[in-house]
């Protein structure tokens, strides 16, 4: 499916008149403005994690979930080989989570801003990205543990760096239509006690128990928190497909 778009829009763009490399910088359109859809990675990833950890509980489980994100790029060229954007992102989604024992429904969301350098080293199509931005990743968590009602949002700062490369196919035209492509990794770097800390924390104090005791009781689930921050909604792998147009 994925290609079959790839391939569609690289038509468009041939049928609306070629892809340019830009050489003249005088008169070539400066600014370039870009969305795109969350990356498919990052719910795949989830889902990948959701997969394992009907793995490693015992008991009857059932997860479901649902997640949607997008992310909007302002780009500006300064010179004919670099660039500076800017851009914001937002990534969420839900988990449901039931056993014998609770029934929960887990929230999260991210929200990032970036800043970025583009090389390109062909005065054309091809990139080299780097990244330096913040992000605040949020969890949620309501629902019943025990028959005791249960429900918080905790919210975490994180200061990344990244780096990608990337494909950017355009018209050359005024207004006209871009397509982009792109690969890279974020690392990802928290404040203050990881969720899986928090999670303990707040769940002992709502059921008025020992942190330690409940440590024991959910540990295998809320290891996996750690996992969705570094390598999923804030750091991890990211591939991007992007739209726009230059002006």
């Amino acid at each position: 499916m994925i290609r079959r778009v790839i391939f569609v829009l690289i038509i468009l763009l041939l049928a609306a008149g070629g892809v340019s490399a830009q050489t003249d910088f005088d008169t070539m359109s400066k600014n370039i403005v870009t969305f795109d859809l969350g990356p498919a990675i990052v719910f795949g990833g989830v889902n990948i994690l959701a997969g394992n950890l009907l793995k490693d509980i015992d008991g009857g489980i059932s997860i479901g979930n649902s997640g949607f994100g997008f992310g909007f790029q302002y780009e500006r060229h300064i010179m004919q080989r670099l660039s500076v954007a800017g851009r914001f992102s937002y990534l969420g989604f839900g988990v449901g989570y039931s056993d014998e024992y609770a029934s929960l429904e887990i929230d999260f969301s991210s929200l990032s801003i970036e800043g970025h350098a583009r090389y390109y080293p062909l005065k054309g199509t091809f990139f080299i990205d780097g990244m330096t931005g913040y992000s605040r990743f949020t969890l949620g968590l309501s629902g019943k543990i025990d028959n005791k009602d249960v429900s918080f949002s905790e919210p975490r700062n994180f200061i990344k760096f990244g780096a990608k490369t990337g494909w950017r196919f355009s018209s050359g035209k005024t207004w006209g239509f871009v397509f982009e492509i792109s690969a890279g990794y974020n690392f990802a770097f928290g404040m203050g006690d990881d969720f899986e800390v928090r999670i303990i924390n707040k769940i002992a104090d709502i059921m008025d128990v020992d942190a330690n005791d409940v440590a024991e009781e959910v540990n295998e689930f809320t290891s996996y928190f750690g996992l969705l921050e570094n390598l999923v909604f804030v750091g991890g792998p990211r591939i991007t497909i992007s739209v726009g147009f230059r002006f």
